[in-house]
């Protein structure tokens, strides 16, 4: 009987399949990234086309597809953040295999304070951010967190880090509407017409222009501009009930009644309906 361990031929073959082993790693590797590669390339031409919905289904179809995909994970994450998909931005990073960089931490962090795991997506993001103190999903998952926890200053100044980074949109959105709720109107608009450059047809960014514009004085900016995202999208219920206000302010009741049955067909739990009800039953 011959020792396994003494037998060179066998110590070869072993050696043979380690070999073989890691050529065949290198090449899954190399067909992953290249995959990866395509569809973020894929992503980035629909983005820029406007096609965001389909962009964010390639990336989720990447993500999912190879775990280890994080460049994908990440961005998918953030294009379903941008679209307000929230369900979506936790699916692109739940079953990543990723490394814990700042990238992907604050990936994480964005994805969990989204879906009301607040708790989990700070600490996410302060591990993000002890490692990389200007990791822009970090500070914005940070400022979100912040905003709906009832410390505005230190949300602000979250938000306007987001802003600094590059995270765009959302973090342009939550430092706008934080300036607006403590009276720093001009700085609101700033922050606003910021992000119309960005997204001139984002319906969310028309209605906070027109929200400035209400606030203003401005009444036929504000009157067009929440119509023009009641065209973008026509369930947006706060452009109609503030457009009810508007235009009754100004006297033009016909039209506030209009706005009023509009509301009431959308959405006829809304408890603002009474209270509209009420000012335009005055004479």
């Amino acid at each position: 009987m011959h020792d396994a361990g003494s037998n060179p031929w066998q110590g070869a073959f072993i050696a043979l399949l380690i070999g073989a082993a890691g050529v065949l790693l290198a090449v899954v590797s190399t067909r992953s990234t290249s995959s990866e590669d395509a569809a973020l390339t894929s992503a980035r031409a629909q983005r820029s086309g406007g096609h965001d919905v389909d962009a964010l289904a390639g990336l989720l179809a990447c993500s999912r597809d190879n775990p280890r995909a994080c460049r994908c994970a990440d961005e998918g994450e953030q294009v379903a953040v941008d679209l307000g998909l929230y369900r979506e931005a936790w699916a692109a990073v739940e079953h990543a295999q990723c490394d814990e960089g700042p990238r992907h931490l604050g990936a994480r962090a964005e994805a969990l304070v989204a879906n009301d795991r607040t708790a989990e997506g700070v600490l996410a993001a302060d591990a993000a951010l002890a490692r990389d103190p200007g990791e822009p999903h970090a500070c914005y998952a940070r400022a979100w967190a912040m905003s709906s926890g009832g410390s505005p200053s230190q949300a602000l100044s979250f938000a306007d880090r987001a802003v600094a980074a590059g995270r765009g949109l959302p973090a342009l959105l939550l430092a706008g509407m934080l300036r607006f709720r403590s009276g720093d109107i001009q700085g609101a608009r700033q922050a606003f017409d910021d992000a119309a450059k960005i997204a001139p047809s984002n319906a969310r960014v028309v209605y906070d222009v027109a929200l400035v514009a209400q606030n203003q004085g401005r009444y036929r900016e504000a009157r067009e501009g929440y119509l023009k995202a009641l065209s973008i999208d026509p369930k947006m219920v706060d452009a109609r009930y503030n457009l009810a206000v508007l235009t009754h302010a100004a006297g033009a009741d016909d039209e506030a009644r209009h706005h009023l049955d509009a509301l009431a067909a959308i959405a006829p739990g809304d408890p603002r309906i009474a209270g509209l009800r009420a000012m335009l039953a005055q004479k």
